[in-house]
């Protein structure tokens, strides 16, 4: 590859990343510009982008992009990157992995007395003749309280399975890692 421009990308990946959007700009034309800014940065994203990949999977990602689009907009930096086999998918929130950590324990080990009262029990699993037990795991205060303020382990065995997304929009809302009780805005009061 060539020398690198100020943005450390090479000129090769720059030259590439200038075609692609040319290429997409003349294929689905458009009156409203670009602002110089957004131009700017997705010439920077394409030329990572070409960087990342190399030129052959590069231009194939813009070729097979444009195949599958309708519209200017549809040909995005994003669906090129997918094209090209990268995808972008961000870390799960704190509340997600709380929730799916909840989901696992609700399944593995929430389960009823004789009374129809809801505990955590060990999970006892037959592998080969040999049972093993695996231990209720360690819940978070953040997360019990949680837990608690929508009405315990009854509530998520209520809504399950019907309803358990609903059940994690409220969790998400009560959920928080850094207080120390529950949040009274998010819990109904009782008049």
């Amino acid at each position: 590859m060539n020398g690198t421009n100020s943005n450390g990308y090479s000129s090769d990946a720059m030259r590439l990343a200038a075609v692609g959007l040319s290429l997409i700009r003349e294929i689905f034309p458009m009156q409203q510009a670009d602002s110089d800014e957004a131009a700017k940065l997705r010439l920077e994203l394409m030329a990572e982008l070409a960087s990342e990949v190399g030129e052959q999977r590069f231009v194939k990602a813009v070729r097979d992009t444009i195949k599958v689009s309708h519209r200017r907009w549809d040909a995005s930096v994003a669906r090129i990157r997918e094209m090209a086999g990268l995808r972008y998918t961000p870390d799960p929130s704190p509340a997600a992995k709380a929730w799916a950590l909840v989901t696992q324990v609700f399944i593995d080990h929430c389960r009823t007395d004789e009374n129809g009262n809801y505990r955590l029990e060990e999970k006892i699993v037959n592998f080969d003749g040999v049972a093993r037990v695996f231990a209720v795991p360690e819940l978070s205060p953040a997360i019990k309280r949680a837990i608690r303020s929508l009405g315990g382990w009854a509530a998520i065995a209520e809504a399950w399975p019907e309803f358990h997304g609903a059940k994690y929009r409220d969790f998400k809302e009560l959920f928080s890692e850094d207080e120390p009780g529950p949040r009274m805005d998010s819990l109904q009061r009782v008049k």
